[in-house]
């Protein structure tokens, strides 16, 4: 992975002869969590390297990593409120985010994959549990693995 620190503009390394037009300053700062780095892209929303993988997370976006089962991780675009708090959806593989009688979960209605208890407007980053080990089984997905996820938002 790149470092996460001193970064500097090309124009001020190299002939500015093989340097892009009309990149401007300041040079990117990246932000170690575990497996995942973030860059700031100026637009309110970030690059997360994952693992070695970019994805551009959207401003008021979340971004789940580290589930157990993979198809839960990646971007969770913001859609909307439902019940008052944020409430996103995966383009990628349909699963949502929401909170609901005190639980953040993920999945869909009725199909759950990964619940977390709390009451925050925001999912939270930590606390997350295989659904089948806090909810009624006849709502959880089958074959959910852990461990749960870890969440960013943005």
């Amino acid at each position: 992975m790149p470092p996460a620190s001193g970064w500097k503009l090309a124009s001020e390394l190299v002939s500015s002869s093989l340097c892009h037009s009309g990149v401007e300053g300041p040079a990117p700062e990246l932000t170690v969590a575990g497996d995942t780095r973030s860059t700031d892209v100026g637009d309110g929303g970030a690059i997360e390297e994952t693992k070695g993988a970019a994805v551009h997370v959207p401003e008021g976006g979340v971004l789940v990593v580290g589930a157990g089962s993979d198809l839960s991780n990646g971007v969770y675009e913001r859609a909307a409120d439902y019940n008052g708090k944020w409430y996103g959806k995966n383009a990628a593989t349909g699963l949502e985010i929401w909170w609901n009688h005190g639980q953040w979960r993920i999945g869909n209605t009725n199909d759950y994959w990964y619940c977390a208890v709390s009451d925050e407007a925001l999912p939270p980053d930590g606390g997350w549990l295989v659904a089948s080990e806090v909810c009624s089984e006849n709502l959880c997905h089958d074959g959910v693995e852990g461990p749960g996820p870890t969440i960013s938002t943005y």
